[in-house]
């Protein structure tokens, strides 16, 4: 069974007694189940479409410094988190998220004043664009040669790209999360099983076999590949995801591949 203090995040939580972004964003992290800094970079290497372990220690670094206050995310990245940590799905969550965050980048506390940011941004763009009307002609003969050159390229180096292409194609990053929770119906990936460093990924006959039969909250399914970090293999390895589907409400307790995952499954 979870410990209370994992029951206890799994309820809701009182967004407006929040006074700092940073404090906030830990919580919400808890409450989501990326207690660990490593799960929320996996998550979000995968939506910015970052394949790389040099991707992932900057993914943490950065997750490390929104935590501990240091600076606040630029608004690319807040939004970002945002859908990680799904903040529209919760009005007062929603509202005290862009409130904290306005205070944190020193920008004045209503919604009215950020959107009248845009326009003036805008405006110095048109005005950019209009002084620029007299180069107009030139950089038309400028892209024209520059697409010429361009395709006559592709043509003669198509079946170099294409193998290239193929075999360079990105894979996603399977996440290991020591505390998942869920509503009824709901599924996560949860870990990932891996065979010998580098080796292709087992199929989901053996990952399916290796897997305990049923747990009292749901049960556990064979995905897609992707690849995993692992230090054992010293950085990302094949690997196939395993999937927990949530069927009964209540909390548990299970050890997959050696390592723990706490779950609580909510109504």
């Amino acid at each position: 069974m979870m410990s209370g203090n994992l029951e206890q995040v799994a309820k809701n939580q009182p967004w407006s007694d929040f006074e700092q972004w940073n404090m906030l964003f830990e919580a919400l992290c808890e409450t989501r189940g990326f207690t660990a800094v490593n799960d929320l970079a996996h998550a979000y290497c995968r939506r910015m479409r970052r394949q790389t372990q040099r991707d992932l220690d900057a993914a943490v670094r950065s997750i490390n410094n929104w935590r501990a206050g240091s600076h606040a995310p630029s608004a690319r990245n807040l939004a970002v988190l945002a859908q990680i940590l799904e903040v529209s799905s919760d009005p007062a969550l929603h509202e005290a998220w862009q409130t904290l965050y306005r205070r944190a980048k020193g920008q004045p506390n209503t919604a009215s004043s950020v959107t009248a940011q845009a326009p003036s941004r805008d405006s110095r763009i048109t005005t950019l664009v209009r002084g620029m009307r007299w180069r107009r002609p030139f950089l038309i003969a400028v892209s024209a040669l520059v697409v010429a050159f361009v395709v006559g390229y592709a043509f003669r180096s198509a079946g170099d790209r294409v193998t290239a292409s193929a075999s360079a194609e990105p894979q996603q990053l399977i996440p290991y999360r020591p505390t998942v929770i869920l509503a009824v119906g709901q599924r996560a990936v949860i870990h990932g099983y891996r065979a010998e460093c580098g080796r292709p990924a087992p199929d989901k006959d053996e990952t399916t076999s290796i897997l305990p039969s049923k747990i009292g909250i749901g049960t556990l399914i064979a995905g897609n590949t992707g690849v995993r970090y692992s230090r054992h293999c010293g950085g990302n390895t094949p690997a196939r995801e395993v999937i927990l589907h949530a069927e009964h409400a209540g909390s548990d307790k299970i050890e997959l591949f050696g390592d723990v995952i706490s779950i609580a499954v909510t109504e």
